[in-house]
């Protein structure tokens, strides 16, 4: 992805990928001051931005934003080299996985848990757990911020300003 489309986006469109980069979805997008009245509409607005931007997902949204700069969370140096020590390898794959557009559908297919969808929900819980994070927006940022997560392509110079690591 060539993140200087990040940089191409309306003051609008940048509102709402900093929403859905947050985790927020449509119904929460829709309750917030704005132009999207409807979780329809909100939706809609989601999808038109993912096509705009080339991101598959919103958690692959999420990580571009946070490689950019366009959101963060609170670092701390210890605690990304805890979260390195500690993550189990498959919540590491699941991590990469929504990086890189995929649903957790699909991770589950890549991981061969098949229809375990206790499986997967385990993991979930572990990934949130160990990230401090309630949705896999979060989880990429978190990731992409704390190196779990390699930046995306792009150059980030240009978009940020210098902001991104």
């Amino acid at each position: 992805m060539n993140l200087t489309r990040l940089r191409d986006l309306t003051a609008g469109e940048h509102k709402l990928a900093v929403l859905a980069a947050s985790g927020i979805g449509p119904r929460g997008i829709a309750a917030a001051p704005g132009p999207y009245k409807s979780t329809e509409a909100a939706r809609k607005a989601v999808e038109a931005l993912l096509r705009r931007t080339g991101a598959r997902t919103s958690a692959q949204l999420a990580g571009w934003m946070a490689a950019a700069g366009y959101v963060t969370a609170p670092g701390d140096a210890e605690a990304d080299s805890a979260l390195r020590s500690e993550l189990p390898p498959r919540c590491l794959t699941i991590l990469h996985g929504w990086a890189d557009g995929l649903t957790t559908d699909a991770i589950t297919h890549v991981l061969g848990l098949g229809t375990a969808k206790e499986s997967m929900a385990a993991y979930l819980r572990t990934l949130f757990l160990h990230l401090g994070v309630w949705s896999p927006e979060e989880a990429v940022v978190v990731g992409v911020l704390a190196g779990l997560v390699p930046a995306p392509p792009g150059d980030l110079e240009a978009v940020s300003g210098g902001a991104a690591r």
